[in-house]
């Protein structure tokens, strides 16, 4: 428990501090009957895409670091929500990169994948 409490940055997991640490974050579960249900399979660790929804953000009030949550689907039937640990650097670069995209997309006139009657975002 104090290795949690002093996990504050939320930088990563605290499990995935360790080699191999999910599979023992999950063995350790079973082993002392805290499991509700079957254990989740870890997410792939290629550089697979795969299609997700934008959940919220949890953000720690006086700190620039948030933690953005997504659904992910990664099977036909398995949609999991995923925490992503952003530092106050990253951040910004996630921002810039998705105005920079958008902004192209518009470039010259209505984006392939948007509405008849969308308009361009006034944030752009």
């Amino acid at each position: 428990m104090q290795v949690l409490r002093l996990d504050s940055r939320h930088t990563a997991e605290v499990h995935r501090y360790f080699p191999n640490g999910e599979a023992r974050w999950l063995a350790m579960i079973r082993r002392w009957g805290l499991a509700d249900e079957s254990a989740h399979t870890p997410l792939p660790d290629d550089d697979l895409v795969h299609s997700c929804q934008y959940e919220n953000n949890l953000d720690a009030p006086g700190y620039r670091d948030v933690v953005l949550f997504v659904k992910v689907a990664v099977g036909a039937d398995d949609v999991r929500s995923v925490g992503l640990a952003l530092s106050a650097a990253d951040s910004e670069r996630l921002a810039a990169d998705l105005v920079s995209v958008h902004r192209l997309a518009w470039t010259r006139g209505k984006p392939l994948d948007a509405d008849e009657k969308e308009p361009r975002p006034a944030w752009l």
